[in-house]
């Protein structure tokens, strides 16, 4: 054997190990079955200190105690959902102690698991919580306390990492949000809700325009959310130029009026080269009759009415 075949060998070995040890990971989205949902759990429900808690339940012994403890104070006793200790664990998500309602609530929105492989496969799971703390219309004037929870079943994993993160504002402009966010829209939906999203730091130098709803076109999207613009469509801004005459627009574009008006200010728009057989005829503001309107702007003519010139 070669020497170069020899040191080739020895890089793929010293590969392998590195692999093993230092350990390789990927996640992905798991799905997950909601058991019960509301805006008041009776595990301490009454407890002024209480500010919340994340509990992973993987028998059946915990699973009962603690459904005694949610569902104390509901006639008849609710019997014990099931659940599969084998395979399936409880995952449940309470904001605690809260003095108004109808704006308190929290969500377990989505679980991603997340695989490493070291010397044996380790499994693990991310929960993402989106909680809202902002007080409701309901106070505690009116005797409303509430206590809300969000408990779910999953595939059973060795690990659980909880992610909180505050429940999604909607707003409809970028005012209604904080100095650090701006009103993230669907694209092309510039005049629609949106919701509340930090604006970011630092963006890849990369080029891949898009137009804002501001009418001003980014390096990307990130460059757009760090100016707090929305998306208005991928690519660059259409330029719109002013007219008077059509010489102003170049060699295929033409000056166009709004209809019943020959005279500008106009838009320099591009000349159509194909345009449909149908007879629909419109009067030029040449004073000369063209097929359909189509047909008036291929020969860089406005119109000045519908049907024939008189």
């Amino acid at each position: 054997m070669s020497n170069h075949n020899k040191t080739f060998i020895a890089f793929l070995f010293l590969m392998s190990a590195f692999f093993m040890f230092q350990g390789i990971a990927y996640s992905q989205t798991i799905p997950f079955e909601t058991i019960d949902k509301g805006d008041y759990s009776y595990y301490r429900g009454n407890d002024p200190e209480f500010s919340g808690a994340e509990m992973v339940i993987r028998d059946w012994r915990t699973w009962a105690w603690f459904w005694a403890k949610h569902t104390g104070g509901i006639q008849p006793l609710l019997p014990l959902p099931k659940v599969d200790f084998r395979t399936e664990m409880v995952v449940a998500a309470i904001l605690g102690y809260q003095t108004s309602g109808g704006g308190p609530g929290i969500e377990i929105s989505s679980i991603g698991a997340i695989f490493g492989y070291y010397v044996f496969p380790i499994k693990s799971i991310r929960v993402f919580v989106k909680e809202n703390r902002t007080p409701g219309p309901l106070d505690v004037i009116t005797n409303v306390i509430t206590n809300p929870y969000h408990i779910v079943k999953v595939a059973k994993s060795n690990s659980v990492i909880f992610d909180h993160k505050p429940s999604e504002k909607t707003c409809s402009n970028n005012p209604q949000c904080a100095v650090a966010e701006y009103c993230k829209k669907k694209v092309g939906d510039c005049d629609g809700s949106g919701i509340c999203e930090d604006k970011p730091g630092v963006c890849p130098e990369i080029y891949a325009p898009v137009c804002g709803c501001d009418g001003k076109t980014y390096g990307n999207g990130c460059e757009a959310a760090a100016a707090g613009a929305s998306i208005l469509s991928w690519g660059e801004c259409n330029v719109v130029s002013e007219c008077m005459k059509n010489w102003e627009c170049g060699l295929k574009e033409f000056c166009l009026f709004p209809e019943g008006k020959c005279s500008g200010p106009g838009v320099c728009t591009e000349k159509p080269t194909v345009c449909p057989l149908y007879y629909g005829p419109v009067c030029g503001c040449d004073m000369r009759t063209y097929g359909n309107p189509c047909e008036a702007y291929a020969n860089g003519v406005s119109v000045s009415y519908s049907g024939e010139c008189k």
